[in-house]
């Protein structure tokens, strides 16, 4: 049998359980992974049922879209669009037993396991520990999709590869320090050492790579172009970072937003 050239793209056919198959739709809006990549629609399913339900948990709510999932799907033979309605139903009536909410009302259920407006700040900062993990998933996924297409690049050096994800951390646990969250044994300014050096390590990703790989030129471009370039990048990578991780605090807020609306 002869071998399938490297330039042909093989076409990629999306396979899932019943209980995720749904979000594919959602998946195809950003675009279809490519046959050799990881197929990420079981993380967009729990990542999205999760937020969902955790900014808009409610029981009595939860059920009206669960129930207009299951109207969508059985009589107007939209599969797609009912499957994720009545799952982020589902996720909503879950949270909804959590909080203590049915249909705005906090008496109904006795013992939820936590009221958001009575604990606000574990609202919030639970917010921000979701986009932790969820960054961090996301990182590792990349990882998992550039072993295998051997992309030593941004596999390895880049800010969502190996040397990111250790600057990731090296930052979260440098700010958990800080405001004495946690008690390092290790000073500080180790940890401000080793972050400059995986800065450069990210910034210097090209032609490290290309000595591994023992490819030349070490650069795809001119060198004082690369480095223009990836300078601005690493001011990116300083930026969106922790930025984007506090962005998640919108979870919470949201959640906070739903309860204070019915009150």
């Amino acid at each position: 049998q002869e071998e399938v050239s490297k330039d042909i793209v093989p076409p990629t056919r999306l396979k899932n359980n019943w209980f995720v198959r749904p979000f594919e739709s959602i998946v195809r809006m950003y675009g279809t992974p490519s046959y050799n990549e990881l197929d990420p629609t079981w993380f967009v399913a729990i990542t999205y049922m999760f937020m969902f339900g955790y900014m808009f948990g409610d029981v009595g709510q939860g059920a009206v879209f669960f129930i207009a999932g299951i109207i969508l799907t059985r009589l107007f033979r939209r599969p797609n669009l009912g499957g994720v309605f009545s799952r982020i139903g589902a996720s909503s009536m879950i949270f909804g037993v959590l909080f203590g909410s049915v249909f705005g009302n906090e008496e109904i259920i006795s013992h939820p396991l936590i009221r958001p407006m009575d604990n606000i700040n574990i609202v919030l900062l639970f917010g921000i520990a979701v986009g932790v993990i969820f960054t961090t998933v996301s990182i590792i996924l990349n990882l998992v999709n550039s072993a295998k297409s051997h992309d030593v690049e941004d596999g390895v050096f880049g800010k969502n590869g190996l040397v990111g994800l250790i600057f990731y951390w090296t930052i979260l646990i440098t700010a958990l320090d800080m405001f004495n969250v946690i008690k390092l044994p290790i000073p500080l300014p180790a940890f401000y050492t080793s972050l400059c050096i995986m800065l450069v390590l990210m910034l210097i990703k090209q032609p490290l790579a290309n000595i591994i790989k023992g490819k030349k030129p070490l650069y795809n471009e001119s060198p004082g172009d690369y480095y223009v370039e990836g300078g601005f990048g690493m001011l990116e990578t300083l930026i969106s970072m922790l930025s984007n991780t506090i962005s998640f605090i919108r979870i919470g807020a949201f959640a906070l937003n739903h309860v204070g609306l019915f009150i």
